[in-house]
């Protein structure tokens, strides 16, 4: 399964949304859907879905690099960004593990644990994955350059998901995310998302619109 989405504009959480739905394609292993998202008449995002009917055969896939476990790391749930609303993290645990640190080489980096604590209805895993990976995506993008920032804006472009195998999002899973690229205010970020066995079960790529004021200072 995967979902490729395109926000197209900025939506209001207050009014009601309406789905528009359409088959595309239903073959024999594959279904392709469209999904547009409108509010009062206004294309807010769309996204094409393709499932896949799970198949046997041969496998590999790359180990996690963090911690194998999230105990004894820092809970960072009530603690959100300032651009963050408290409330767009209820219902989940999220615990911070490695971050890029100034003087680190190569590309920026943060990995963090999620699991939600409430209930789920079956088959909403993967909503939920969708909603915890682009949390705090685009922040990876400007670690190197957070100590020195004077204003910020961003906003998602493009959000895409390969799920590769199925997953239980009331367990705790890890999210490795790193970007590497920034260039004319677009940043590139992509993510693995493991379970607290080391199973890879999806990948994510987020391309992000970023405008970052430095003032007069070099970006080094």
């Amino acid at each position: 399964m995967s979902v490729h989405t395109h926000f197209l504009s900025i939506g209001d959480t207050r009014l009601p949304i309406e789905y528009r739905v359409e088959s595309l394609r239903t073959g024999r292993s594959f279904e392709h859907w469209r999904v547009d998202t409108m509010q009062n008449g206004v294309l807010l995002n769309q996204s094409t879905i393709v499932l896949h009917r799970l198949e046997a055969g041969p496998e590999h896939a790359v180990s996690p690099r963090s911690a194998s476990s999230p105990e004894g790391l820092v809970d960072i749930t009530s603690d959100p960004p300032e651009d963050s609303p408290a409330f767009i993290r209820a219902g989940l645990e999220i615990r911070r593990d490695r971050q890029w640190e100034p003087g680190d080489q190569g590309m920026p980096y943060q990995d963090a644990w999620f699991r939600c604590v409430e209930e789920l209805p079956a088959g909403m895993d993967v909503a939920v994955l969708a909603w915890c990976t682009d949390l705090e995506f685009a922040l990876t993008v400007d670690l190197p350059f957070r100590d020195r920032i004077l204003t910020r804006a961003g906003a998602s472009l493009e959000h895409t998901i390969h799920f590769h195998r199925p997953f239980d999002a009331t367990q705790w899973w890890v999210f490795e995310q790193e970007s590497p690229v920034l260039s004319h205010g677009r940043g590139l970020v992509t993510g693995r998302a493991f379970t607290e066995r080391g199973e890879l079960f999806a990948t994510v790529i987020q391309h992000t619109m970023l405008r970052l004021d430095l003032g007069d200072q070099s970006d080094g």
